[in-house]
């Protein structure tokens, strides 16, 4: 459709809009004669020849904008109108997406004047002469507004790509009976959309403003709430309107701060109620101040301010807040630790009386070696070495405690088909959290261990964390390729929090050099490892003397069988030390290990 057409029917349409006041003169003429004669000079509406050439007043043989002034001033001089001595329009821009209307209203000591409205750019924004302006494509464009004695009033019209989607600033709300809440929209950058309606499914739950979005929490239920733009595309905010809450409780209801430190309180209401709105506020800002929406307290000066959590319908709740100097020295429970894997440590710090220092973080210098809670400084030893926690206060104030972990404490069983059936259960319930199974031996898929499945299916169900291990037979980098062709075949589906070890300790094996049985290690992990796989070696003290430990440690766990010996200086992930563990829920005896790296465990 062309512009102008468009613009014609825009302007048939709007035109039902107008308004006509009926004032009869001396000569026999109204305002809507004169109004008349500004439409069909618009090309909103088109007259008769014969009342073109009875409003052709000054025998032009045309009809002008002097036509409608010389009437309008007959009506003036007539006493049926006045001229108007102001004129301004209720807008001075606008922005509207393409094919939106907005009506432009006249403030005028002469509301009853035959006001001309024209665009000076019809391509973007077209306008009726009642102030109705319709939006047709991208750019700019000047409504004015103009009287015959020479008044003038303007507004400048940008038109947007229209929008073709909507998002509201949510999408659920829970609100309690008599909360207000305000719906915002927003559209993507580049587009525009003016008009953005609201409505309710359910009003006697939750009502809404048209124009506004202002939701007001009416009953106990859900409601939707639409908002629609004039092209029809709409989105949706799930209301859901709960009892109000009668009480409110935060999570201090004391507290002490170093001046510049800040805690973000936070509130509850009981179960089965709601209370969207919760304003926080404080007695004397000037020693401790709160955000009123998020609760933020910052401590100010020393001194005590009481914080104010209070709901839409009055209910309070508070928190004394004193604030203290903060502290210039720290001093942790411990400056020396020694720990074993496994073993946790909580830190305590304490500052100088009459300081405060709420915050203190806590780190790691390794936290391979050693894991610490940020906030709490609970310490877990997860491998041998050495480490050194941190506590820092706000002000950079600092306090270090310097850890050695030796030895473990974290036991790990490894299983087979000759442990017969095993309850779980049991072995979880005496103090065991880790196992590893056997899946298998040799290069035959038939070779998979006889209770593997079932072993698996139960440790996974009584919560036991789960590795498996694969018994080599292999003396060639290609047997050992078949090997971890037959252990993937037989693992299928499995996940391990644990490694899949390769259990190396034939005498065969142990004949080969050093260089081809590192090389066929490395074939078995590196394959179980590209199949997403973490892959180990298994062997005795005696066997890793013919292997390149060193090489494979730096991708693949090590697992060490030394039942007998001297143990401090252990530097595998696993140390099996027997080989006659009583476990309960194993009816034989059972292997029995030591983790000494929990960065192995998922």
């Amino acid at each position: 459709m062309n512009i102008k057409k468009l613009i014609l029917i825009s302007a048939f349409v709007l035109s039902l809009l107008f308004s006509s006041v009926f004032v009869v003169s001396a000569d026999g003429y109204t305002i809507s004669n004169a109004t008349d004669i500004q439409k069909h000079i618009v090309g909103i509406s088109a007259l008769s020849q014969a009342k073109q050439n009875e409003y052709d007043f000054d025998n032009d043989g045309e009809l002008t904008i002097n036509d409608a002034t010389y009437l309008q001033k007959l009506l003036v001089e007539s006493n049926e109108i006045k001229y108007p001595t102001r004129l301004a329009l209720n807008t001075e821009s606008i922005n509207l997406g393409e094919s939106e209307v907005y009506n432009l209203t006249v403030d005028s000591d002469s509301p009853d004047f035959p006001f001309i409205f024209a665009s000076d750019n019809p391509k973007i924004a077209v306008v009726d002469n009642s102030g109705t302006v319709l939006a047709i494509s991208s750019g700019t464009a000047t409504i004015t507004c103009s009287s015959s004695n020479g008044l003038t009033a303007s507004c400048e019209v940008t038109v947007g790509k229209m929008a073709q989607s909507v998002t509201l600033n949510k999408t659920s709300l829970n609100l309690g009976i008599g909360e207000t809440y305000d719906l915002n929209s927003t559209v993507p950058s580049g587009t525009v959309a003016y008009y953005r309606a609201y409505s309710s499914n359910n009003a006697e739950v939750a009502s809404v403003t048209e124009s506004g979005g202002i939701i007001t929490a009416k009953g106990i239920g859900t409601a939707t709430v639409t908002c629609t733009l004039a092209n029809g595309v709409t989105a949706r905010c799930e209301v859901t309107v709960g009892a109000m809450a009668q009480s409110v409780t935060l999570n201090k209801t004391s507290l002490t701060l170093g001046i510049s430190e800040t805690f973000d309180l936070t509130s509850t209401v009981p179960s089965g109620t709601v209370a969207y709105y919760r304003a926080y506020s404080t007695n004397d800002s000037s020693v401790a101040s709160v955000t009123e929406s998020g609760g933020l307290i910052t401590a100010k000066t020393a001194g005590t301010a009481t914080i104010t959590c209070t709901l839409a319908n009055g209910v309070k709740t508070t928190c004394t807040v004193t604030v203290k100097k903060l502290a210039t020295s720290l001093t942790l429970n411990k400056s020396s630790l020694t720990i074993k894997v496994g073993q946790t440590f909580d830190f305590n710090s304490s500052v100088p009386s009459g300081t405060a220092a709420y915050y203190r973080s806590y780190s790691t210098s390794n936290s391979a070696i050693v894991s610490v809670t940020e906030s709490g400084g609970l310490v877990t030893a997860r491998k041998q070495g050495t480490a050194t926690i941190t506590c820092t206060l706000l002000n950079g104030v600092k306090a270090t405690c310097k850890i050695t972990v030796s030895g473990s404490v974290v036991k790990c069983l490894d299983v087979s088909e000759w442990q017969s059936s095993i309850n779980f259960e049991k072995v979880k319930a005496d103090g065991y959290d880790y196992v590893i199974i056997r899946a298998g031996y040799g290069k035959e898929t038939y070779q998979k261990d006889a209770r593997f499945e079932e072993n698996y299916k139960k440790a996974k169900a009584a919560g036991l964390k789960v590795g498996a291990y694969w018994y080599a037979y292999a003396t060639s980098k290609a047997e050992a390729l078949e090997e971890a062709e037959a252990c993937l075949y037989c693992i299928k589906g499995k996940e391990f929090d644990m490694p899949v070890y390769y259990d190396v300790e034939e005498w065969s094996q142990a004949e080969l050099s050093k260089t081809a049985l590192t090389s066929l290690i490395d074939a078995f992990c590196s394959t179980l490892e590209s199949n997403g796989y973490q892959a180990g070696i298994y062997a005795t003290n005696g066997m890793y003397w013919n292997i390149d430990k060193d090489k494979l440690k730096k991708n693949y766990s090590t697992w060490l069988a030394q039942i007998d010996g001297d143990f401090s200086d252990i530097t595998d992930d696993l140390h099996q030390y027997t080989w006659t563990q009583k476990v309960d829920g194993i009816s034989t005896d059972v292997d029995c290990n030591y983790i000494y790296n929990l960065n192995i465990i998922k």
